[in-house]
């Protein structure tokens, strides 16, 4: 069936290709949760991007309203206006429903006007004011989209929902969505005492396929941009056939360990509590791709650029190649970070730039940024398999999870999902503190069973080549 593009990105992912043409979508959320800016976004891009005219009917906002607000997300709904591409109509619920009732109305009248393919509506909540009986508002809404789809018109119906007293999650299942031909329902939820996000969920869509589940949507200059959450059923594609190859992780003596390196394109997890090194084993393995010319990023939830490169500079870790390749930082603080934004921007940099080694410190605020272990567990498996089809070599630096010992190796979830585990820990032997490394997995790999002790000077980490033999409770 033909598509409609929601000029939304992330979002015709989400739909597999965008809205069925000509069909009624219900965009229902809590308040301040994007709704209308949605239907706005669809319409605009309409317009700009497809030259398919679009109808914006409101029932609470006059045309300079909305023109202002579109300005403020980088739109020039004006010019739309002035070119024939947009109309605005203020008006009434029970204007509008006459008007449409007819073929020689005035809404049919525009429609053939100006071509019109798209419309907004926002919103059919107020079509409650004028009729007090459920199963008299349901005979209206049903007439109304019927009459939308006799019209042709891919139309956006915006809709207000409560929330149970303490939830993020509205409590109605309404009749508008039994109606409608598709439903996004969009929420905008605390994840902690002093954050919130935004989400988008595809309730129905009837006659296409969608990505199940909860995304994460951030609104700014441009409009909204969705970050798809896939279900690990849905995530398709791998690399080059070619033979597996390794890497080196640039530590001397961790190569040895791990019988040969790291498989390209694998995600590693190094893991171990603060302080052991795992940020200097971070910054070797990009120096080493740096040497060998592959461009290399570190992305940090928990150190400034400027506190990275001293930390290299102090230890003589290179950061940069007389050829001109270096080692690029990204560092999002913590509070702001969006873990499926940091996702796409390493994605987009290895299609742009030919990042092929990349650094994520530290899974820990990863897990901060979702409210539940499975959404964090579907995170992880989304970042390593979409880096597994793109080429990239990533190191997942952490540590224990929020709910394991400090002495734990790595949570027992993303341990199953990441393909190799490296532990580094704190040895007590003859009375003394030492440092041990050790590989708890690497697939097709002959690694080393033992802990081995490790020192951290210059030129970063070295990995002794015997093993620690003596302990000492």
């Amino acid at each position: 069936m033909n598509r409609v593009a929601t000029g939304i990105p992330g979002l015709d992912q989400v739909l597999m290709g965008g809205f069925n043409r000509g069909n009624a979508i219900l965009v229902e959320g809590t308040p301040g949760a994007g709704k209308t800016n949605l239907g706005l976004q669809v319409v605009y891009a309409g317009a700009t991007l497809h030259d398919e005219p679009g109808l914006i009917v409101t029932f609470e906002q006059f045309s300079h309203q909305m023109i202002r607000d579109a300005e403020s997300l980088g739109w020039d709904l004006q010019a739309l206006v002035d070119s024939g591409k947009v109309r605005i109509i203020p008006t009434s619920p029970a204007v509008f429903q006459q008007e449409m009732a007819g073929s020689d109305g005035l809404i049919a009248d525009i429609v053939r006007e100006m071509g019109a393919q798209r419309i907004v509506i926002d919103s059919v909540s107020h079509f409650a004011r004028l009729y007090g009986d459920d199963a008299e508002r349901r005979e209206v809404f049903n007439a109304l989209v019927n009459m939308l789809r006799r019209s042709g018109l891919t139309a956006l119906l915006t809709r207000e929902v409560r929330l149970r007293a303490g939830s993020g999650a509205s409590e109605e299942v309404s009749f508008e969505q039994y109606v409608s031909d598709a439903a996004l329902r969009l929420t905008y939820e605390n994840v902690d005492a002093t954050r919130r996000a935004r989400y988008l969920e595809v309730i129905k869509a009837r006659g296409q396929g969608f990505l199940p589940g909860k995304h994460l949507f951030e609104i700014g200059q441009g409009g909204l941009t969705v970050y798809p959450s896939y279900d690990p059923g849905e995530l398709k594609g791998e690399p080059s056939n070619g033979p597996l190859e390794r890497l080196s992780t640039g530590v001397p003596g961790l190569d040895e360990m791990l019988s040969g390196g790291l498989h390209r394109s694998f995600t590693t997890l190094v893991t171990g509590p603060s302080g052991v090194g795992k940020t200097v084993i971070g910054l070797q393995f990009l120096a080493d791709g740096m040497k060998a010319g592959e461009p290399a990023l570190y992305t940090s939830f928990r150190s400034g650029p400027g506190k990275l490169v001293r930390l290299a500079r102090a230890l003589e870790i290179p950061l940069a190649t007389e050829e001109g390749g270096h080692i690029r930082f990204d560092c999002p603080h913590p509070a702001m970070m969006n873990p499926y934004r940091v996702l796409e921007d390493i994605i987009q940099a290895a299609e742009d730039e030919g990042i092929s080694r990349v650094v994520i410190d530290s899974t820990r605020e990863i897990e901060d940024a979702f409210r539940d272990e499975a959404r964090y567990d579907q995170f992880v498996y989304t970042l390593v398999h979409r880096l597994y089809t793109c080429g990239v070599t990533t190191m997942l630096l952490g540590g224990p999870g929020k709910t394991e010992e400090p002495s734990a190796p790595a949570s027992t979830s993303i341990g199953a999902i990441v393909d190799s585990i490296i532990g580094l820990c704190h040895v007590s032997t003859r009375g003394d503190i030492r440092q041990g490394i050790y590989v708890l997995k690497s697939p097709g790999s002959a690694h080393v069973n033992d802990i081995r002790p490790y020192s951290i000077a210059t030129g970063g980490l070295k990995v002794a080549t015997r093993r620690v033999t003596v302990w000492d409770d």
